[in-house]
């Protein structure tokens, strides 16, 4: 066995962050954010490790919402959704304009809802860890997230969609790798 490396601390000095540092993928920062599409995308990260987006959806589509429920590379079953009004889209090509053309959206707490703001989006997070579930609470005291967790979810009126979408657009521009370089 080699003998472990001793670990530095940081360098020493000023440090900054925020979420106008947040990484967005250059396919998101260049799309053009439109609805063409009345539904709501449910996209729980790549995993959905609590397995909730089926029941998100069931819910959306219960109240007569369409559903765009994106199953991600990391699930480990495949959905298995009984309930009309949701379509399952698995690891789609065109995610990008999918999210681009939704009315609002239910994501993680991760990138999948930084990108969503970019895009100017309301989001509701389910988050998925105590990291995700502290940058939500941190974005939403700042009223740019439509609701945090399960116990708060419900279906927000065009009005409230409009607001958190644009608050949400003002916190994550897409220039964070502009401004970190």
């Amino acid at each position: 066995l080699h003998d472990a490396l001793p670990v530095s601390p940081p360098p020493g000095g000023n440090r900054v962050y925020g979420l106008e540092y947040a990484i967005v993928r250059p396919e998101i920062v260049h799309r053009t954010s439109h609805e063409r599409h009345p539904g709501v995308v449910v996209m729980i990260g790549g995993s959905d490790i609590n397995r909730v987006g089926e029941s998100i959806a069931s819910l959306l589509a219960d109240t007569g919402q369409i559903a765009r429920l994106i199953q991600g590379p990391g699930i480990k079953r495949d959905y298995i959704i009984r309930t009309p009004g949701i379509e399952v889209l698995s690891e789609p090509d065109n995610l990008e304009t999918i999210m681009a053309e939704c009315a609002w959206a239910v994501t993680n707490g991760g990138s999948s809802m930084m990108e969503m703001m970019c895009l100017g989006k309301a989001v509701h997070v389910i988050p998925q860890t105590a990291a995700e579930q502290h940058l939500a609470e941190l974005i939403m005291d700042q009223g740019a997230l439509l609701g945090i967790g399960l116990d708060e979810f419900r279906v927000p009126n065009t009005d409230n969609i409009a607001d958190v979408g644009r608050r949400a657009k003002l916190l994550v521009d897409g220039h964070g790798i502009d401004r970190i370089i």
